[in-house]
């Protein structure tokens, strides 16, 4: 099976932070434990550096003027949930305290659990245009279908894979959203390896680490919903597992 995915993979990550409204560049947290100050929210993010605004909300007007640069306080947001803003964008976080990166963070959780603070390291969509394929996938082009495809040599019984760096966030959650086209015919579990490192499945893999890498989750394509042996899936009604059901089971 050649599967060729859209894949969107969001990190997510729990933390408390404290803010003011303080107004200048060097300004430090004080203020109500368990939120950022409405100034941080708005101008830790990068396009609305060096522009002013004017928020309306319970009878009161505040006007903000971002600075050109970040603020030093920004550097306090180790992840998109501490910035507890609800407007999806590029913002930049410090993961380590430190060292500034720039993530899309997704701010009302419209592509995983409807909660905001999700920080985004993996994304590509090749329905896009100008879209290309990470590092390590190779690039498809089908007549049938209006966009170019991501996947793996045709007709190899191997895997290939690409690498998301979550750029040190510390994370306790993990969604995503995969597209996977069949051609040809689809195996399921059939190759049997009990080892993660190999080509355990006929489909995508998520994982995460190394040595070894751990199961995150699988899309696995089964040749046909009526059988029930290594070519199926579990969804499958009288899905056994075929010859050895653990194999199915260390994915």
């Amino acid at each position: 099976m050649k599967v060729m995915l859209l894949l969107s993979l969001f990190l997510y990550a729990s933390s408390t932070t404290s803010g003011s409204y303080c107004m200048s560049t060097d300004c430090t947290n004080q203020g109500t434990s368990g939120s950022f100050s409405l100034y941080l929210r708005v101008c830790c993010v990068m396009d609305n550096l060096g522009r002013s605004f004017t928020i309306k909300g319970n009878g009161i007007s505040r006007y903000i003027l971002c600075p050109r640069v970040l603020p030093k306080s920004c550097q306090s947001v180790r992840s998109c949930k501490d910035l507890n803003s609800t407007i999806n964008g590029d913002y930049t976080i410090y993961p380590d305290g430190v060292t500034p990166v720039e993530v899309y963070c997704d701010m009302n959780g419209i592509n995983c659990d409807g909660e905001g603070g999700w920080t985004r390291v993996g994304y590509f969509n090749m329905t896009e245009s100008g879209a290309t394929c990470p590092a390590g996938l190779i690039q498809k082009n089908y007549t049938n279908i209006d966009h170019l495809l991501c996947g793996r040599l045709a007709n190899s019984s191997t895997c290939i894979s690409t690498t998301f760096s979550s750029n040190g966030l510390t994370y306790n959650k993990v969604c995503g959203q995969v597209r996977g086209y069949q051609s040809f015919r689809a195996r399921a579990f059939l190759n049997f390896q009990n080892d993660i490192e190999n080509f355990t499945i006929d489909g995508v893999s998520i994982t995460h680490g190394s040595n070894p890498r751990k199961h995150i989750w699988a899309y696995v394509g089964s040749y046909s919903e009526a059988r029930t042996d290594t070519q199926a899936c579990p969804c499958s009604t009288g899905y056994s597992g075929g010859l050895d059901l653990n194999a199915t089971l260390l994915l």
